[in-house]
């Protein structure tokens, strides 16, 4: 049986979202339930790697049919949108706000994008795509 692809936000760069999200992949228990994709910035995945000091390689990708299924590898939608010259750990800042704000969005559109991907309907399949929300974010 094939596994299901699920997209994951990191939640608050700030908070403690990022090393749940790590420790979360490197574990047995998710890699035998399904292929993720972790939806955040990769200077902050890295620090949480770092952080939790889990064997974890970064695989970047832009769509979900680019994750491969490893034991050991986080596939990754780099969103680039946090600045690590402004940004500091445990702290409330405009730019963390600006951040739940979009994770908020990008739960909302991942639930989007699972219900249409389990679609039979090629039509459907193809409606919405994870580049779209890279998009929408940008803008």
């Amino acid at each position: 049986m094939k596994k299901p692809v699920i997209a994951i936000p990191i939640g608050d760069p700030a908070g403690v979202g990022p090393e749940i999200v790590a420790k979360s992949i490197a574990s047995d228990e998710v890699f035998q339930i399904a292929v993720c994709v972790i939806v955040g910035d990769r200077k902050i995945v890295e620090k949480a790697i770092e952080i939790t000091g889990e064997n974890l390689k970064i695989n970047e990708i832009k769509e979900p049919e680019e994750a491969v299924d490893e034991k050991g590898v986080l596939n990754l939608i780099n969103l680039d949108n946090v600045d690590m010259d402004t940004f500091a750990y445990g702290k409330v800042s405009g730019m963390n706000t600006l951040q739940r704000v979009l994770n908020w969005q990008m739960r909302e559109r991942s639930m989007q994008w699972l219900l249409l991907r389990s679609t039979k309907n090629p039509f459907m399949r193809q409606k919405f795509r994870i580049s779209d929300i890279q998009r929408s974010l940008e803008h």
